[in-house]
Formats: C-alpha cells, structure tokens, sequence
C-alpha cells in the first residue's frame, strides 16, 4: 500500500513537471544578435554540433550536454571531460571544455567554459565610414552545475553561469542561472 502511494506520487509529480514545462515561455523568445551572449546559442562541444543541435534527447550522462540542460548530466557513472575546438568561417573559433563526475545522492557535479572569438574586423566611425582599424573581441562563459535524479526517468539541475565579453578593449560581464528538468 505504501509502495503504491509512492509511485502515485512519482506520477503526479511528473504530470506536474512536463505540465509546468509545457505552459513555460520559449527559453529563446528573443531575435537572434538582440541579446548580448549570442554565443551561447552555438554549441562548444563536437558531438552536439554533429548531430545539428539535436542532443537533449541523447545527451544524458554526456560531458556535452552540461550546456544544453544542467539536468542531463545526471546519468553520468564515471568522470568524463570533453575538449573540443571549433574552426569555423571568416577566422570565428569555439574553445570548449567540460568535465562531469558522480556526485552524492544519486547526483552528478560539473562545469564547463565556453570561449569563442569571432576573428577580427573593421572598426567603423559614427557614420558608417570604415576607419583602417581592426578590432577584436571574444566571449567566455564559465558554468558550474549539479543534478540529480527524481526517479529513474526524470532529473533536476541547477547551475550557475559567469558570462564575459570584450569588445575592442571594453569589458562587461553578467551572472545567469541555469535550470533544467
């Protein structure tokens, strides 16, 4: 009897869950270069970006999926580190680590650093008129996460996020945090 109310509660908690992340408002509900960490929108790791960006449902215990949803790295049974180095056009490079291990209860700990430069370019002046100049910039964002599991099919995680951007010289940074189910 108390086995049954156990698993009816599992079962009402998951209807709760997938019902609240149903009703969520999209997670991009921003136009593309509105936001000042678009970067974060391209994947650092390999395999992510092999499968087209297709990786939440196959990134369970995968150092890579630490960037796509801090939950998924709660399947992790052993300690796994990623390292990946992204070329791609006009000079743009992605540097990405990602270490996960096993954690206490039924958890999993990890971080990940996200670098990525979009090369050089020209500086122009108020009106458009290009100056000889070049300009460089870069992006980095350091997360740190823990997840755990609520059942066999169903995890939480939390993670927070250091974000950093400069500019020709100019800095700024910003905190996120990160959430996922």
């Amino acid at each position: 009897m108390q086995e049954e109310n156990l698993t009816s509660r599992r079962w009402i908690l998951l209807a709760v869950a997938v019902s609240l992340a149903a009703s969520a408002p999209p997670a991009r509900a921003v136009e593309r270069g509105s936001t000042a960490a678009d970067f974060l929108l391209i994947s650092g790791d390999a395999r992510p970006v092999s499968l087209g960006g297709t990786f939440s449902a196959l990134g369970r215990g995968d150092a890579g999926g630490i960037d796509y949803n801090v939950a998924l790295i709660s399947g992790v049974d052993r300690r796994e580190i990623s390292l990946t180095r992204l070329q791609y056009f006009e000079g743009a490079t992605g540097n990405h680590i990602a270490y996960i291990a096993p954690g206490p209860a039924h958890g999993a700990w990890g971080f990940s650093i996200n670098h990525f430069t979009p090369g050089s370019f020209e500086r122009t002046n108020e009106i458009g008129v290009f100056t000889g100049e070049r300009l460089t910039a870069f992006d980095v964002a350091f997360l740190a996460a823990y997840s755990r599991h609520l059942g066999q099919s169903l995890s939480y995680g939390v993670g927070g996020k250091i974000i950093h951007r400069d500019l020709a010289g100019i800095p700024a940074s910003a905190g996120a945090v990160d959430l996922g189910l």
